[in-house]
């Protein structure tokens, strides 16, 4: 496949413990050669995500996915959300 890759994040400090960010993506791809040749796929990606500091070496995060695929080869394409939670420790 030959494919065309945008990537953009935000990140903001809310507050000295509060952390978030914002990411997106979108890639293009088109088949080259074999069966699927200039067949093409367009997947969409955008997330959320929050991180809390407890202390200088806990600290909690939560965030959201959501994946999208559109493609020209049957039965590939999907919508799927994502959510996670998580702790760190660190030293």
């Amino acid at each position: 496949t030959e494919s065309t890759v945008v990537y953009g994040s935000v990140n903001h400090k809310f507050t000295p413990k509060l952390r978030g960010s914002v990411t997106g993506q979108f890639q293009n791809s088109v088949f080259q050669g074999g069966t699927p040749n200039d067949e093409s796929e367009n997947y969409y990606l955008i997330g959320l995500n929050l991180t809390y500091a407890f202390t200088r070496n806990f600290s909690g995060e939560a965030g959201y996915n959501y994946d999208k695929l559109d493609s020209d080869l049957s039965n590939r394409g999907f919508d799927r959300n994502r959510v996670y939670i998580g702790v760190s420790a660190s030293y």
